[in-house]
């Protein structure tokens, strides 16, 4: 699963509903553009929720902005890194 463009408030409903859809077993963020607190909350339920089904991070192709806007958070960007990427 790709999650694209604005993970902010207004779509985290529809991206939850489609996650929650497609049960995926990795979550590519490489097209997110830009995420908020909302979109951070809902990647860390969705970390809590899936990431007990695999052995494999949950989360992969992660890009620097959202990277550095988890860290901005408090937040160890590492729960968003898979093979060293960020």
């Amino acid at each position: 699963m790709t999650l694209e463009g604005d993970l902010t408030i207004e779509r985290v409903t529809a991206v939850r509903q489609a996650i929650i859809d497609a049960a995926p077993t990795q979550i590519s963020l490489n097209g997110v553009e830009r995420i908020d607190l909302a979109g951070v909350q809902l990647l860390v339920s969705a970390h809590k929720s899936l990431s007990d089904k695999s052995d494999q991070p949950l989360f992969c192709e992660v890009p620097e902005t959202v990277a550095a806007q988890v860290q901005q958070l408090g937040l160890d960007v590492d729960l968003f890194r898979m093979d060293g990427q960020a």
